[in-house]
């Protein structure tokens, strides 16, 4: 090859360089995602992901309703969280192809999660963002810790961010003066699903739309003679028929004796907004932004410190400057409101951290078209940041995918076969966990509060679900004090039929 020969080459790669290194992060993020891909769903967070998986399960064997069950409190079965968008997917492909719950669950939330880049894209775009900054993004996205783990699960999450995203590309193309009908009504329609899918999730995306509907209009009187159109419509049907969802969620589980702990009252002040301590704790926001900082984003603080050094913010233009605020803000929205949520549950970065690295793939383009870096950020600190980004992930998840949990697997399966098929267990773990029901394809009454069996919780619980229907009783408590009015009760074996170091179980 001559010497022009090969400068046309390397001027050609040169010049797609940003497709390029979307293609390679794309193909590293395929690889990543498929380690342990048949593996159990008793990995991290295993107890979220059985919840849904037990749930698909059952609307397959009981049919499709919006009050699905996930029957681990006892009866009634149905205690509805989140809208069964993702369920109902899941199962109507394992319905038609007969594939495993498990695989078809991970393939549905890869299938939303590249839905999700794709969207990114086309928000991008008709935010008028340049062709390197929108790849750059995405390609930050697709090789992220939180993205690669968590859209591999058995989770409603890459379901909720896209329709979420679609909602914000919606409402763009919608109020850009086209008024066509049928973009009105899936804004208004997508924004509802996303909305009712899960409500934190779309709690961010609500912000981010008030904030382009209010940036739209440049004068008093447009805005009034649109506000019920476009901020009204767009914005209050969603928020409507999320309500509406949460309410009939609500009711429904309050229909369940021993579900006092998932009322919505409860809920909110439990979980959804959190003690106030929790919120304003330094402790807590120290754990929060190292991990954002550390683990999800091992590259952010240099990459700020070089923009500091190069001078680089006071040189990124209006346009851009404005994006970032409205991104930076909706990212913040998730940990200040749903503070508890986000430091218990690792999975609920998924919902917000994708602002964050869209501004620093539009902050990294501006770091290198500057004329201290140029080349020197493609070749060096470009790479750099996926390696950084790649180690980080094998440190904080790959052991939870490379290695097959199989505990809540191997006692399920003890369970189904001492037992018989309707029979139902009841549990004394100390808290109320879908894996073995799930993998024992038992019904469960989980007592999370140890509670006598004169209890009036207890006997209506066991009034409804049928004293008779009890198969079994799993416990971690090993006292026989506490285990034989239990045993007598119920009819069941004196001698436990499988004790290991962390619980014992008896049947009939």
């Amino acid at each position: 090859m001559s010497i022009n020969s090969l400068r046309k080459v390397l001027g050609k790669i040169y010049s797609n360089y940003y497709l390029m290194l979307f293609i390679v992060c794309f193909i590293i993020n395929i690889g990543l995602v498929t380690v342990g891909w048949k593996h159990s769903l008793s990995d991290f967070h295993g107890f979220r992901q059985s919840q849904v998986a037990i749930s698909i399960y059952y609307l397959l064997k009981d049919g499709f309703t919006l009050n699905y069950q996930t029957p681990v409190l006892g009866a009634p079965w149905s205690i509805p969280l989140e809208f069964p968008t993702y369920q109902f997917l899941v199962a109507s492909l394992v319905k038609i192809f007969g594939f495993q719950i498990e695989t078809t669950g991970r393939f549905v939330s890869l299938v939303f999660f590249y839905l999700c880049i794709t969207t990114v894209l086309l928000i991008l775009k008709e935010l008028g963002i340049e062709h390197n900054k929108r790849l750059l993004s995405a390609s930050l996205i697709l090789i992220s810790p939180v993205y690669i783990f968590w859209s591999r699960t058995t989770l409603i999450e890459s379901t909720a961010l896209a329709l979420s995203l679609l909602y914000i590309y919606f409402l763009i193309l919608a109020i850009d003066g086209s008024k066509k009908t049928w973009l009105m009504l899936a804004t208004a329609i997508i924004g509802s699903i996303a909305g009712m899918t899960k409500p934190t999730t779309f709690t961010p995306f609500i912000f981010l739309a008030c904030v382009i509907v209010f940036s739209k209009f440049k004068t008093r009187n447009t805005f009034i003679s649109e506000f019920f159109k476009v901020f009204i419509f767009y914005i209050g049907v969603p928020l409507v028929f999320s309500g509406l969802w949460l309410m009939y969620a609500g009711f429904t589980r309050n229909q369940n004796p021993l579900a006092g702990f998932l009322s919505s009252t409860a809920l909110t002040k439990m979980w959804y907004l959190g003690a106030w301590q929790k919120r304003l704790s330094f402790f807590s926001w120290k754990y929060l932004m190292l991990k954002v900082m550390v683990v999800d984003m091992p590259y952010v603080t240099p990459l700020v410190i070089l923009g500091l050094v190069c001078n680089i913010f006071r040189k990124i233009p209006r346009r851009d400057v404005m994006l970032i605020i409205g991104l930076m803000l909706s990212f913040l929205i998730g940990p200040v409101i749903f503070t508890k949520l986000w430091y218990y549950h690792d999975y609920y970065a998924y919902e917000s951290e994708v602002f964050l690295l869209i501004v620093l793939g539009i902050f990294l383009v501006h770091l290198i078209n500057s004329k201290y870096i140029g080349v020197f950020g493609q070749v060096i600190i470009i790479p750099v940041c996926i390696i950084l980004s790649i180690y980080s992930y094998k440190i904080a998840y790959y052991k939870y995918q490379s290695e097959n949990f199989t505990y809540g697997n191997n006692l399920g399966a003890i369970i189904e076969r001492q037992t018989k098929v309707g029979g139902v267990i009841l549990y004394y773990i100390n808290d109320w966990n879908t894996q073995i029901p799930y993998y024992s394809k038992r019904k469960a009454l989980m007592d999370r509060e140890n509670l006598p069996l004169t209890d009036p919780k207890i006997q209506r619980s066991l009034e409804l679900t049928g004293r008779e229907n009890i198969a079994g009783v799993l416990s971690i408590n090993k006292n026989r004090d506490f285990l034989k009015p239990r045993i007598d009760y119920f009819g069941l074996k004196s001698e436990p039929v499988y004790e290991d170091d962390w619980a014992v179980l008896y049947t009939k």
